[in-house]
């Protein structure tokens, strides 16, 4: 957790920076960071219709006859 990171870095001589405080940074001979690549994440693209038609009566109506062929079937079998 943070508090327990903030309370080791404390123990190890670490302080908080101030605004205006100077800080020191160390360059390390040799070091080199290793970025890993960027990877392409794929997206999926839908199209949006030109006109959005939908309301709640045609949702309802869609609703109600698969509700309807499902007793349909249901009486078949």
């Amino acid at each position: 957790s943070i508090p327990q990171l903030r309370e080791r870095a404390a123990t190890l001589g670490f302080q908080d920076a101030v605004p205006g405080e100077s800080l020191i940074w160390v360059q390390v001979d040799g070091y080199v960071y290793n970025q890993p690549d960027p990877t392409a994440t794929p997206i999926r693209y839908t199209p949006t219709p030109a006109i959005y038609e939908d309301n709640f009566t045609g949702w309802l109506r869609r609703q109600l006859d698969r509700l309807r062929a499902q007793f349909e079937n249901w009486s078949e079998e």
